[in-house]
């Protein structure tokens, strides 16, 4: 799957969840979508469901997930972040 139909689906999701419609890969998650961290959780979660992406089993690679989900700031990082995990399945 390319950036732009990942982006698409992450943009879609997002407007489900703050019903915003302008939503750009720069747009804040918390400034301009005023995202806050139960919405996160429900994006991350419809991502992953979306994207057929789990949690590993592993404690800390779970942690290490963890961590990089609350460094996500702009729905670009939330697309690099299906990404990295759909190149890590191929």
């Amino acid at each position: 799957m390319d950036r732009t139909a990942v982006f698409e689906t992450v943009r879609d999701l997002i407007a489900d969840i703050t019903d915003v419609e302008d939503i750009k890969e720069e747009s804040s998650l918390y400034d301009e979508l005023a995202i806050d961290s139960v919405d996160l959780a429900e994006l991350i979660f419809a991502c992953e469901e979306e994207f057929d992406i789990t949690m590993p089993e592993d404690k800390d690679a779970r942690a290490a997930m963890m961590a990089e989900v609350k460094a996500l700031d702009t729905v670009g990082d939330v697309v690099d972040y299906i990404l990295k995990y759909l190149d890590a399945l191929d």
